[in-house]
């Protein structure tokens, strides 16, 4: 189950995000994450961005149900800009857990690179 509030108040715009499932990996039960999160809208056109240019982070934390796996905190911050029907965001996302208690290397920080075709309708 996943839902979200957000308002926008011109300058800014903030969300909070509930998810939560009965059902984690392997059997380990449930968990509920909690995410806020702020965009701000840095320019209206830059360069070649006819769209604009968007700074956005996010704060969350994850809790389990199950007491042998580590609750976490989690975020990322951002640019999203925006050219015609594209968007490409580059980011940094990290997580309070370490190594010893993760296990794998997607628990390190990071940048990520997405792009996205909005096509209209």
């Amino acid at each position: 189950i996943f839902g979200t509030l957000t308002h926008d108040f011109g300058k800014a715009k903030l969300s909070v995000e509930v998810a939560w499932t009965d059902e984690t990996f392997g059997e380990s039960g449930a968990a509920t994450a909690v995410t806020g999160g702020l965009e701000v809208p840095l320019w209206k056109q830059l360069w070649i961005f006819d769209g604009g240019v968007l700074g956005s982070l996010h704060v969350g934390h994850q809790s389990f149900d199950d007491a042998t796996i580590e609750d976490y905190s989690f975020w990322d911050f951002g640019l999203t800009a925006s050219v015609d029907m594209f968007d490409f965001d580059a980011r940094y996302t990290d997580t309070g857990l370490d190594q010893a208690n993760c296990g794998h290397e997607v628990c390190e920080g990071g940048f990520v690179f997405s792009a996205t075709i909005n096509f209209g309708g």
